[in-house]
């Protein structure tokens, strides 16, 4: 399996530009001034006026990515999306930090599998897949967080495309008929993730955070930290209070980004079982267990049966709450925590026996 990469173009500036080599003073005098009379076009809203300047601050130097990248502005600004995609990947291209993919670098992915020609290799053309699904065919910020990473959306997309090659190609017969018309869309595929409105907000401003550490102060760095905030106040209306209250208690309290998702939903599950809402809190726990960052990375989390046997104490279900003891004390023997509840639930046991 061989797939292009796919990255920003719209909503992330190229990081790098240079100059080359024997750019004379004088150069850059004159490519300076067509900048600043292009912002100033710009800002009054002659965008036609602003990209004429700046093509011929790229006559003076067409290696420059950051000009590239304010001509594809002004152009996408202006309804003109096909010359605007061309210099928005002739900017990440020419980005002299190159953390995103280049154009080079898929063409020689595509290289690589038409040379090949066998009908074990599948090529998943993720690139041009996310284009195909991106407004006016440009990857922005509903596909990509930041430079690189995906947005939900953006996951589903790259999943969508390398499944469709797969069904698409030879090997397909050995495993047998896909029957796309029962594809979950979107929006099922988030429902069923498990991701609720906390956890998307904290990706956000995760991103506005990156964004703050990669870009340097200025109407840009507002722009696209503007755009994710937004993008999380949305978020936040949908929220219930007792998840904001989870969601700025866990962001308050220090540890480790690695495991945000198991701190969080254990804490709406302590929060949802002190309310009585003993189903909502074991229904978070069962969160942790399937997506925590502890649980896919193999490290299995004591702590979070101890949770789970204290919650079904609370419900009144001391014999599950054995067992989930019972798998705490499995995990890390010397858990005291874990041993009390245990002894509380055997207890409630013995009394349930001897009732009349």
């Amino acid at each position: 399996m061989l797939c292009t990469l796919g990255a920003n173009l719209r909503d992330f500036p190229p990081l790098g530009s240079l100059h080359p080599p024997g750019f004379s003073a004088a150069d850059e005098a004159a490519w300076r001034e067509h900048l600043e009379a292009a912002d100033r076009l710009r800002r009054e809203g002659q965008l036609l006026a602003a990209a004429g300047r700046l093509e011929s601050a790229l006559a003076l130097d067409p290696g420059h990515a950051d000009t590239h990248w304010r001509l594809a502005r002004c152009l996408d600004a202006a309804g003109r999306h096909g010359p605007a995609l061309e210099h928005y990947q002739a900017a990440c291209d020419l980005d002299t930090v190159r953390w995103r993919i280049s154009s080079d670098y898929n063409e020689a992915v595509r290289q690589v599998a038409r040379e090949a020609a066998e009908p074990g290799v599948v090529l998943a053309d993720v690139e041009a897949y996310l284009r195909d699904h991106a407004p006016d065919r440009i990857p922005g910020s509903g596909l990509f967080l930041e430079h690189v990473h995906p947005t939900l959306e953006g996951h589903f997309r790259i999943g969508e495309c390398i499944a469709r090659a797969i069904t698409e190609s030879a090997v397909a017969d050995e495993l047998g008929t896909w029957d796309w018309s029962r594809r979950p869309g979107l929006e099922q595929c988030i429902e069923a993730s498990d991701l609720d409105e906390p956890d998307r907000i904290h990706v956000l401003e995760r991103g506005a955070e990156l964004l703050r550490s990669l870009l340097p102060p200025g109407p840009l760095q507002r722009e696209l930290e503007d755009d994710l905030t937004r993008r999380a106040r949305e978020l936040d209306a949908a929220q219930s209070p007792i998840e904001r209250e989870a969601l700025i208690a866990t962001t308050a309290a220090r540890g480790e980004e690695f495991d945000f998702y198991d701190r969080l939903h254990l804490r709406l599950a302590w929060q949802y079982a002190e309310m009585g809402e003993h189903e909502a809190a074991l229904a978070e726990v069962e969160k942790v267990k399937r997506y925590g960052a502890l649980q896919v990375q193999n490290w299995p989390y004591s702590g979070l049966f101890v949770r789970e046997a204290d919650i079904l104490l609370m419900a009144g279900r001391p014999r599950d709450a054995v067992g989930a003891a019972e798998k705490a004390l499995e995990l890390d023997p010397g858990r005291s925590d874990a041993v009390r509840i245990l002894e509380r639930a055997h207890a409630m046991l013995a009394n349930e026996r001897s009732a009349p």
